[in-house]
């Protein structure tokens, strides 16, 4: 009887014993189960926050590139600003060249007909001296005649006069 209570005491010390290991066996598994979770969850992590920083750096650099892309847009915008405001401005030089190019000329022929109008003026003026100088020449000439001519006529009558005096004077001589 002693040696068999011995002997259930063994059995259940040695059950004892098993079902000790058998938990601490689990609490290991257990123990590491969650270290491999842990494990697992850390790495999700640090992937995640890679991805994260990936996604963060991708989004910079878009952002970095997007605002060159505005920028270069902007300078290129700015540059044919000023091709444009350089073309109007040589355009309006060309302009005011040709206007006052067109100025001179026209100034030009205004003197060129002012000047052709001035001598018509004095060609006319010198035909009209030149006319009156000949009409006066014509009268002068035409009243010498007319002189020379009364001095004929009075010549004439003197002579007839003379004449018949003359001839009166023979009468009177052969009168007497």
């Amino acid at each position: 009887e002693e040696a068999q209570r011995q002997a259930e005491e063994r059995r259940r010390e040695e059950e004892r014993r098993r079902e000790e290991q058998a938990e601490e066996r689990r609490r290991e598994e257990e123990r590491r189960r969650e270290e491999r979770a842990e494990e697992r969850r850390r790495e999700e992590e640090r992937r995640r926050e890679e991805a994260q920083k990936q996604a963060e750096e991708r989004r910079q650099e878009e952002e970095r590139r997007r605002e060159e892309r505005a920028e270069e847009r902007r300078r290129e915008e700015e540059r044919r600003r000023e091709e444009a405001q350089k073309q109007a401005e040589e355009r309006r030089q060309e302009e005011e060249r040709r206007r006052e190019e067109a100025q001179r000329q026209a100034e030009e022929r205004r003197q060129e007909e002012e000047r052709r109008r001035e001598e018509a003026q004095r060609q006319a003026e010198e035909r009209r001296q030149e006319e009156e100088r000949r009409r006066e020449e014509a009268q002068r000439q035409a009243e010498e005649r007319r002189q020379e001519e009364e001095r004929q006529r009075e010549r004439h009558y003197e002579e007839i006069q003379a004449m018949q005096e003359q001839h009166m004077q023979q009468i009177e001589i052969m009168k007497g």
